[in-house]
C-alpha cells in the first residue's frame, strides 16, 4: 500500500 494510504488510515484507525 501507498505511503499516502497509510497516512490516511491512520487518521481513522489511530494506533494508539
Amino acid at each position: 500500500m501507498p505511503q499516502i494510504f497509510s497516512l490516511a488510515s491512520d487518521m481513522q484507525n489511530p494506533r494508539v
